[in-house]
């Protein structure tokens, strides 16, 4: 008979609260990034430290809504211009 997850009395499956943080950098500072937070935090995880996840790089596209203002906007072409960056990647860490 196999044994299921509910059926273990092993504490080493176990639900965790925690904070996750998940920012948008362009990939050459990913590594910058997760070595700033490592300097403040271990992102330890069960047997684990330095936890973290990067994906592929991506293009993150955005437009001003009306009545937005911000830098990004203005340097497109203002309100209603849409605005793409390309090379950034998402990096998650818990």
């Amino acid at each position: 008979m196999s044994e299921t997850r509910s059926d273990r009395q092993d504490q080493r499956y176990t639900v965790q609260t925690g904070t996750r943080l998940l920012v948008q950098v362009p990939k050459g500072d990913a590594a910058k990034v997760m070595d700033a937070i490592i300097s403040c935090d271990p992102l330890r995880w069960g047997d684990y430290d330095q936890v973290g996840f990067t994906t592929a790089t991506g293009v993150q596209q955005f437009r001003s809504r009306p009545g937005g203002v911000n830098r990004a906007s203005q340097r497109s072409g203002g309100r209603g211009a849409l605005r793409r960056s390309a090379g950034l990647c998402a990096a998650d860490w818990c």
